[in-house]
């Protein structure tokens, strides 16, 4: 009972954190930087992977630096892909020896129902699917000009990287990193 209590915890800190997020891109939309970084960092309190939205930050001050960062998680998503084990182990060799972090990810590494293995299915279809409507999306609103916020397109980039390579390439190895 107490585990069933503690998912569903999990899940209204989830669902907060991402509400303030919602409402944080309001604001980078309008560009008041000040005001999303405040709420992202508020919503960081329910859910500490809120964090990671402080790079959609990026766009609104250089466009080479959007690309880069996008294209490098992409890339970054495949060495994961590689060598899942050892990239996780070298991460947590910096992590404080009782961390909540380190715990949780030696628990994903070494236990047989969460280590990494390649799970593809039905969905990958899916996946590679999404994955060419995304890039068709993008080439013809490129084409035809469609973009009148040039920075909020590089965040939509950066938004697509990250779920690239979090929600499907990553995703791929270790379903749980993508919860």
């Amino acid at each position: 009972c107490f585990f069933l209590c503690f998912l569903y915890v999990e899940a209204v800190k989830q669902s907060l954190a991402m509400s303030i997020l919602l409402i944080a891109l309001i604001y980078l939309y309008s560009r008041k930087i000040k005001k999303y970084i405040y709420l992202i960092i508020l919503a960081s309190f329910f859910h500490v992977t809120a964090l990671i939205c402080l790079i959609f930050i990026i766009p609104y001050f250089s466009a080479r630096l959007t690309k880069l960062v996008g294209f490098g998680l992409l890339v970054l998503s495949i060495i994961f892909i590689t060598f899942p084990t050892s990239i996780l182990e070298y991460i947590v060799l910096f992590l404080p020896p009782n961390s909540m972090v380190g715990m949780k990810l030696n628990f994903y590494l070494y236990s047989d129902a969460y280590s990494p293995q390649v799970s593809i299915g039905l969905g990958s279809i899916l996946d590679f699917l999404l994955i060419c409507i995304i890039f068709l999306s993008f080439w013809r609103a490129n084409k035809n000009q469609l973009f009148t916020n040039y920075s909020f397109h590089g965040v939509v980039f950066l938004g697509v990287s990250l779920y690239l390579a979090f929600g499907i390439s990553i995703g791929k190895m270790m379903p749980v990193m993508t919860r």
